[in-house]
């Protein structure tokens, strides 16, 4: 095979290589956009996991969730070694390659014109050939490490789905079963004070009973705290001014 040959599949090599890493970054665009689901998923489970009732199959549901939650850290992990960490061989940039093919024209100047050209041509295309196949061969590799970390994360991506369906009929089927069980209502019999309705407003009346005196109180004793007024709410949420506290009735 010709260097002319080795050129032209070189090149297409190098350009394979390249578009074979779109690719690669367009597969790992899908789980990536999946996985913030499957993490909101499970931290609402974890989040209700008490409304989870499950007998002794409860036990289950726990390990389950637990499996789950490490089966997307070790699918993050395998993205993020499949996404980051790379290094890709390009071309130099034109003006650069033609500043060199400037250069052997001047450092050939002794050949003649028309040798010349063809020489200095013929040393470009040699030189683009090696940088095609170095290049190629070093995008090759990164290229293969990046879809060794993509299976990997495949694998772990699909387990975590497959955990998760059973998590999920585990979680719903707890929670419709905690659902059908009786609520427990304590009534508590609380006794109704006297209110007396005066002007539209309620106030509570006086009890027949007043505290007995201790046997120890002395004659100077400070006047007793008296209680807040009840606060009235209107239905525009405006507070109505407390009403001045009354006089205590004189014995």
């Amino acid at each position: 095979m010709d260097n002319h040959d080795n050129h032209d599949l070189f090149k297409e090599m190098y350009y394979f290589e390249h578009e074979r890493r779109e690719t690669i970054n367009g597969r790992i665009s899908l789980p990536i956009g999946v996985l913030p689901i499957l993490i909101g998923a499970g931290l609402y489970c974890l989040d209700t996991q008490d409304e989870v009732s499950l007998g002794n199959w409860t036990c289950l549901f726990h390990i389950s969730l637990t499996l789950y939650f490490c089966s997307l850290t070790v699918t993050t992990y395998f993205l993020m070694r499949a996404y980051l960490g790379y290094k890709y061989s390009y071309l130099p940039l034109p003006s650069e390659i033609d500043k060199y093919s400037k250069d052997l024209m001047d450092y050939f100047d002794n050949v003649p014109e028309s040798e010349r050209v063809q020489l200095v041509h013929q040393k470009v295309r040699i030189y683009l050939e090696g940088l095609y196949r170095d290049n190629t061969s070093s995008n090759m590799i990164e290229n293969e490490r990046k879809l060794q970390f993509l299976w990997r994360a495949g694998y772990f991506f699909i387990i975590s789905v497959v955990i998760g369906a059973v998590m999920g009929f585990l979680y719903f089927a707890g929670k419709e079963d905690n659902l059908k069980k009786p609520t427990k209502v304590e009534i508590v019999n609380q006794t109704e004070s006297n209110f007396s309705v005066r002007g539209g407003e309620q106030k509570m009346g006086d009890n027949n009973q007043r505290p007995s005196s201790s046997p120890t109180s002395s004659a100077s004793q400070k006047p007793e705290p008296k209680p807040p007024a009840p606060r009235i709410i209107n239905e525009n949420f405006e507070r109505i001014p407390d009403r001045p506290p009354t006089k205590p009735n004189s014995q």
